[in-house]
């Protein structure tokens, strides 16, 4: 049977044209320029933009060579879909074409990759450059890695969404490599992606710090190895990732260790204002499996769970795992196991003696969460958490006086004055544990309708008493 599809290969070189137009299209060339992406694409020369009018595009798109923009004409109408048809990848950026490609407002729906291929929605490869804003990435397949998207080029990703796409091999949502990597992820939801090896939501592996990650919700992914969530896979490089203000949350590794996150040989993960929550793994380390170096600053970890070990933390022989002001509960009563070294300091946890805090600054209690059984993991008043933490000091190459703000957004060092600093101060200040930082509320803060519906009612009451233990007066 002959398969038919809209693929088309763009061959024209960077600024050969003067460019700068809009192009549309729609369902029919009365009223459009084009009805189908690849026939615009044709017609473009570098700088133009491409308005696409909200429909389902069955196409296998690959640009080569061009600098153009692709959008949804209008968003509120509906979803532009470049649908793969199970025939291809939705959209290839080959290896060295030098193609510079703005993406918004788009969904890349139902691409595959055929035997050993990468990037099932999209593919951006070495010697291109891609700024994605406001896309969707969903049910793609890989045959190799980046079941929603592979990159080894510039990519700039922002407030999109990675869910249900599947990679054969590594990086279930994204897939990040290559020495010329240089990719900038902001603002994403990577939910319910599978790897049938090791990270189920994104999976890194290149040489350095090549990658930057901001505000990212990475939840419900599972990998059949190590890296549920995310995963430095190491190899020959000598991979760095930070993390930034996000959350882990239900993340799985199937098989194997590192529920959230896995750290592989010679690599170095941190995590800065991160929540890591009901992450499970069979073996070890429910949040994180560390065969490298892994290092959390002002992080909360809780309900993490492994059938076999200790329920969060996992590191090997002669790695180190460093925590500094962050918050551990677990339903075991360690949190750690393996044969490294793991360094708590001024955290709580179950390591730590009931009380006065150790030598550390650790010590276990309590942290006084607002709404755990809610997902709410900020402090109540009087938590043993605010004001006990290090405010001072580099650890993992962050310095602690350099965090200004929680996941939050909130001011960092904001002293609560009925509680005692029990930490180490900056400026007379002490930081609080964990990923967010108690803030006081005043009575103004507490009006008698606590829900906010405009109506006194008994859910008033119930509102009234976990505002007032949050802080209200």
């Amino acid at each position: 049977m002959t398969r038919i599809t809209a693929s088309l290969a763009l061959t024209c070189l960077a600024g050969s044209a003067v460019g700068q137009a809009t192009r549309t299209v729609g369902p029919s060339l009365t009223d459009f320029d084009h009805i189908t992406i690849t026939a615009a694409l044709a017609a473009s020369s570098n700088g133009d933009t491409i308005l696409v009018e909200p429909d389902i595009y069955p196409e296998n798109l690959v640009i080569s060579g061009l600098a153009v923009t692709i959008e949804n004409a209008d968003p509120s109408a509906g979803e532009v879909v470049v649908f793969g048809q199970g025939l291809g990848r939705g959209l290839l950026l080959p290896a060295s074409a030098g193609s510079s490609v703005t993406l918004r407002d788009l969904v890349f729906e139902g691409g595959v990759t055929g035997s050993g291929g990468s990037g099932g929605g999209v593919a951006v490869s070495s010697g291109n450059t891609a700024l994605i804003e406001r896309c969707v990435f969903r049910n793609n397949e890989a045959d190799r890695d980046g079941g929603g998207l592979f990159a080894e080029g510039v990519v700039t990703i922002r407030e999109s969404i990675f869910e249900n796409n599947l990679a054969k091999d590594d990086g279930g949502g994204i897939f990040l490599g290559d020495t010329d990597l240089d990719a900038t992820l902001e603002d994403l939801v990577i939910r319910n992606n599978m790897s049938e090896s090791t990270g189920g939501g994104v999976a890194y592996q290149s040489a350095g710090e090549l990658a930057s990650f901001m505000r990212l919700t990475i939840e419900n992914n599972t990998a059949a190895g190590q890296g549920g969530g995310f995963a430095l896979l190491g190899g020959t490089s000598t991979g760095v990732v930070r993390v930034n203000d996000s959350t882990f949350v239900g993340n799985a590794s199937l098989n194997s260790r590192g529920g959230a996150f896995w750290v592989s040989d010679l690599d170095t993960g941190r995590a800065v204002n991160c929540l890591f929550i009901d992450n499970s793994a069979p073996l070890s380390g429910g949040a994180v499996r560390n065969e490298g170096s892994f290092d959390a600053i002002n992080c909360t970890f809780v309900g993490n769970e492994s059938d076999a070990a200790a329920d969060t933390f996992d590191t090997t022989s002669g790695d180190t795992t460093l925590i500094v002001n962050c918050v551990v509960v677990n339903e075991s009563a360690d949190s750690h196991v393996g044969a490294g070294v793991f360094l708590p300091l001024f955290s709580i946890l179950p390591e730590g003696p009931t009380g006065a805090p150790n030598s550390n600054g650790s010590f276990d209690a309590d942290p006084m969460f607002v709404d755990a059984a809610n997902g709410d993991y900020r402090l109540m008043a009087g938590s043993p958490a605010i004001d006990a933490g290090r405010s001072l000091g580099a650890f993992g190459g962050i310095e602690i006086t350099s965090l200004l703000a929680d996941l939050d957004g909130n001011v960092r060092n904001l002293d609560d004055t009925e509680t005692p600093n029990t930490g180490i101060p900056a400026w007379e200040l002490n930081i609080d544990l964990g990923a967010y930082e108690f803030q006081p509320l005043s009575s103004a803060d507490c009006p008698a309708d606590q829900n906010f519906n405009g109506i006194l009612e008994p859910g008033d009451f119930n509102a009234w008493v976990l505002n007032f233990n949050a802080g209200c007066d």
